[in-house]
């Protein structure tokens, strides 16, 4: 499974305006939206084998750069998708990714970032 965004949220210790409070509540609803929808899905199909999740570790094309389909916007992205499966594929097992998505799931108490708390080792 491949989250085909990418999430930088990074801890901040004060808060800017309203517009910008407003795009990091966005931004953290987003991902932890996207992840949910990874673990509801595995419990919808659970005779599926779950082998590798991903998303992007660098920035994809936004706004109307997501419409465009020409070399120059999309061969980077499809490099950084090639890019970050291999280093799962190498550095995983098959299946734990997914345990931690479903760890970050199931605890709420969970008080690190979710993307750093996927990719930890095991």
């Amino acid at each position: 499974m491949i989250i085909c965004s990418y999430y930088n949220i990074s801890h901040i210790n004060e808060t800017g305006n309203a517009i910008d409070n407003f795009l990091r509540y966005w931004e953290i609803s987003s991902f932890h939206s996207s992840l949910a929808d990874v673990a509801e899905a595995r419990i919808a199909f659970p005779n599926v084998s779950y082998r590798y999740f991903f998303m992007a570790s660098k920035p994809l094309a936004t706004g109307i750069e997501e419409l465009d389909f020409s070399p120059e916007v999309i061969e980077p992205m499809i490099q950084i998708g090639l890019d970050d499966a291999a280093i799962m594929i190498n550095s995983t097992k098959p299946g734990d990714s997914f345990k931690r998505i479903d760890e970050w799931y199931n605890d709420n108490t969970v008080s690190e970032s979710p993307s750093a708390y996927i990719y930890k080792p095991y």
